[in-house]
């Protein structure tokens, strides 16, 4: 399979990708206006690592003991009034943030309602896209989901940290939720054909639109060489990335002592970097089996070495160049990981395999970021950075020696569904 098409072509061919993107793009912009606010109405109130390590614990537990349950529903529901049902929910949801300033619990109380409508919407719109583009559109239609996902990190990160320095928070939360609105509207007019998989049957695997248990998704998992090591390393990245969420407010306030500001430039500063990650996956990778497995293990090692890097940066500027490297290598992982997971998952299980995938990776590094919070009372935060971003290492190995034993390619992987 060969990437096939600019990423302007593929946006001028495909109107209902368009849609889809444009979505992308403004949810991603009005969640780092959150994201910014967020963090920092918790941690300037606080001044508390572990609380907010506990906010994200309240966005990923409710996704992981619901994760077989919403991934069932994803499959079986029409996506599209799926994805526009939780945004408008989230509309609402987000316009509660403007009572933190009287009853800050309310807070964590509104985390874990947004964490059931986004553990909806993302599988759900990982699962329609394979429906939307062609088999071997895939690769450059998840490359530029990334590129958009960088650049608008720099926008919405830069403007979410002046936004709240002038404006204040408020403003934030608001466009927040008008961006929610913006995207229903949008997602309403996408064109989702039921998806087919045309010899699901003879491979033993449920036909599109037939159930899928519980059962029948992780017996899949488990004899997928391909899908079972994404998930694994989502679980270990979520082990480090717990680590590196808690420790760039951490660093922008105490190390760097730069504030709301500090955290807009080093969010900027990754979403170049994913930018610049995704280029490289849409103008060098073939998406070759064995190409893209290479590519996931190499920007493995490279994003932790950058990480114990980042760890012992002594400046802002040197922190937000590093972050720069460090994502870039983030970018390709996001583009090849979900491409992956996508060719190697048959239509019908799509939505509980992302909704497992996603459950588990973000409950890992919840988990994570409330150990780290533990652990900055006894260690500094460049010697805490410095150990997680070294956990990255044996994990990789770990990735090239299950990809080498797997025998598995592309040209098994799930066949092409109609293009909307």
């Amino acid at each position: 399979m060969r990437p096939v098409g600019s990423y302007r072509a593929l946006l001028a061919g495909n109107a209902s990708f368009r849609r889809l993107f444009a979505v992308h793009a403004i949810s991603i912009l009005g969640d780092w206006f959150n994201t910014i606010a967020l963090l920092g109405l918790v941690y300037g109130n606080t001044g508390s690592p572990l609380l907010i390590g506990l906010l994200f614990i309240c966005e990923a537990l409710p996704a992981l003991v619901l994760a077989p349950f919403i991934g069932g529903v994803v499959d079986r529901c029409d996506k599209r009034r799926l994805m526009v049902s939780a945004d408008l929910a989230r509309a609402v949801l987000v316009l509660g943030y403007l009572l933190a300033a009287r009853w800050l619990p309310v807070v964590f109380v509104i985390r874990v309602v947004m964490s059931v409508c986004s553990g909806l919407f993302n599988p759900a719109r990982q699962a329609a896209l394979p429906v939307i583009a062609r088999r071997e559109q895939l690769l450059t239609a998840n490359a530029l989901m990334t590129t958009a996902w960088g650049v608008i990190a720099v926008i919405g990160a830069a403007l979410g940290g002046l936004l709240a320095a002038t404006l204040g928070r408020e403003v934030a939360f608001v466009l927040n939720s008008a961006s929610f609105v913006i995207s229903a509207v949008l997602v309403s007019r996408v064109a989702i054909a039921p998806a087919r998989d045309a010899d699901a049957g003879q491979r033993g695997e449920p036909l599109a639109g037939q159930r899928v248990t519980g059962t029948a998704a992780a017996r899949f998992i488990l004899r997928e060489p391909v899908v079972l090591g994404l998930i694994a390393a989502g679980l270990s990245w979520g082990v480090v990335g717990g680590a590196y969420h808690l420790l760039v407010p951490v660093f922008s306030a105490d190390v760097f002592r730069a504030g709301d500001s500090g955290l807009g430039v080093l969010y900027a500063s990754q979403g170049l970097g994913v930018v610049a990650g995704s280029w490289v996956v849409g103008r060098y990778l073939s998406g070759a089996a064995r190409a893209m497995k290479i590519a996931f293990g190499v920007a493995y090692v490279g994003q932790g070495l950058s990480f114990m890097l980042f760890a012992n940066a002594g400046s802002l500027l040197t922190g937000a160049a590093i972050l720069v490297v460090m994502r870039a290598f983030g970018g390709v992982i996001m583009a090849l990981d979900t491409t992956l997971m996508q060719l190697h998952t048959p239509a019908s299980m799509l939505g509980r395999v992302f909704a497992i995938h996603y459950a588990l990776f973000g409950a890992v590094t919840q988990m994570s970021m409330l150990a780290t919070g533990l652990l900055l009372r006894g260690f500094s935060p460049a010697q805490v950075g410095s150990a997680f971003g070294a956990f990255c290492l044996p994990v990789a190995l770990t990735w090239f020696a299950l990809m080498a034993k797997s025998g598995s390619s592309l040209d098994s992987a799930r066949p092409e569904s109609t293009a909307g």
